[in-house]
């Protein structure tokens, strides 16, 4: 069976880009990426973010600036204070959370 679609959405993340970006040049296929996100750290009482962990572990809130014209947006969570440590396909350690 074969499929025809105007658009498609592929989220192969970090690791898979390079992947994602030779399939789109072998089959000739226009593509785009999104901005890069550029944060900084904020911390919040647990008893704050409970509410919204105990129901969604990785809440998203989001606040359009009309002032700057620009969406801001909650990007890690991480609930209780706990991190994980994860490790890259060249072998990186790093922390998440």
């Amino acid at each position: 069976e074969i499929n025809y679609y105007d658009k498609i959405i592929l989220a192969v993340g970090r690791s898979g880009n390079s992947w994602m970006h030779e399939i789109a040049q072998k089959y000739n296929i226009s593509s785009s990426i999104n901005p890069v996100d550029i944060g900084v750290r904020v911390e919040i009482p647990r008893a704050v973010s409970d509410h919204f962990t105990n129901n969604l572990y990785e809440f998203k809130i989001k606040h359009f600036s009309t002032e700057f014209e620009d969406e801001v947006r909650t990007f890690c969570v991480n609930p209780g204070g706990y991190v994980a440590m994860e490790e890259n396909e060249n072998g990186l350690l790093t922390v998440n959370g």
